[in-house]
């Protein structure tokens, strides 16, 4: 939601032409559900749907209080919070997630399985060294080109460059 919220706003103007919080969550839960399948069983909070619910703790969000006493809750939602924020989630009116801890399955072994699995997955093949030393090879190269773009003057928002105008043109 905040990088569709960061996406659509021309770089120059953040303040200007953001869409609401409440859209983007609106988006984000009703109008998510169709497409994966779910619409009429989860998506809002209504009669016949799945009692799905997050709930964040506002402490952080809103701090300081005297900043944020006119924003619109969805807008601080979407602009602010992130997953050290959730108090609870329920799914299905079961509780899964209570102060931040997941409660249906054991994290830490999890991730201490993901770790041992990680070495043989990740582990660079023959090609992908020969790659990697080849990168090297070319670093120095390639750094000089971007410090001679970096010594042009760009005279005009970043947002309207692309590949087709060169800085200065």
């Amino acid at each position: 939601m905040r990088l569709a919220s960061y996406l659509q706003r021309d770089a120059g103007d953040l303040t200007g032409g953001r869409i609401p919080g409440e859209i983007l969550l609106r988006a984000a839960t009703e109008g998510a559900a169709v497409p994966a399948g779910f619409g009429g069983e989860v998506g809002t909070l209504a009669p016949g749907y799945q009692g799905d619910l997050i709930c964040f703790r506002t402490d952080r969000i809103g701090f300081p209080a005297a900043r944020y006493t006119r924003t619109p809750a969805p807008d601080l939602l979407v602009e602010r919070a992130d997953a050290g924020d959730v108090e609870f989630v329920t799914v299905g009116g079961e509780m899964v997630v209570r102060d931040g801890e997941v409660l249906l399955v054991d994290e830490q072994r999890i991730i201490d399985r993901m770790n041992e699995l990680a070495e043989d997955l990740y582990k660079p093949t023959a090609e992908a060294r020969r790659r990697r030393e080849l990168a090297d090879l070319m670093t120095t190269h390639i750094e000089e080109i971007c410090r001679r773009w970096y010594r042009i003057p760009v005279d005009r928002p970043v947002s309207i460059m692309n590949t087709r105008s060169a800085p200065g043109t």
